[in-house]
């Protein structure tokens, strides 16, 4: 996934056992080569990112990049662009992120 997936400005990838972040966003999770393994939002990412840390995978190393909302962006904003997130992807690969729903 690019840095400017769907038009948004995302930061680079790193691992999730490392990522700090703060404030609203939405946030990608990866597995090195195995493409998206799920996409969340957040009204703080980096408590959110935490509690993603103690999760399995399926992956030794998953990567996360997060896209750090703007201060007037309201919740229901953040939901509705976490869907579009998700049907991006579906778009292309036929298929949601593979931890997307509870998998």
């Amino acid at each position: 996934m690019s840095a400017d997936w769907v038009g948004l400005t995302w930061s680079p990838w790193k691992p999730l056992q490392s990522a700090d972040c703060a404030g609203p966003g939405l946030y990608r999770i990866a597995g090195g080569g195995d493409g998206l393994l799920y996409i969340g939002e957040s009204d703080d990412v980096g408590k959110r990112l935490k509690a993603h840390r103690g999760r399995d995978w399926g992956t030794a190393s998953p990567l996360v990049s997060v896209w750090s909302a703007p201060g007037d962006t309201r919740k229901h904003q953040l939901h509705e662009l976490e869907n579009d997130l998700i049907g991006a992807h579906v778009e292309v690969t036929r298929k949601p992120p593979d931890f997307q729903f509870g998998v």
